[in-house]
C-alpha cells in the first residue's frame, strides 16, 4: 500500500536522522507503528 509506505519512509527518515539509534530500536519502533496504523 503506497500510502503506508510513504508514511513509513517519512517516519523512518525522521527518526534515523533525529539521533543515533540502535537497529533494534528501529525494528521495535517499526512494529509499534505498524500496530498503531492497523488499529486506526
Amino acid at each position: 500500500d503506497q500510502a503506508f509506505l510513504d508514511r513509513w519512509n517519512s517516519y523512518s527518515k525522521k527518526n534515523l536522522y533525529a539521533r543515533d539509534i540502535k537497529f533494534e530500536d528501529v525494528i521495535d519502533n517499526g512494529i509499534n507503528i505498524i500496530e498503531k496504523i492497523k488499529n486506526q
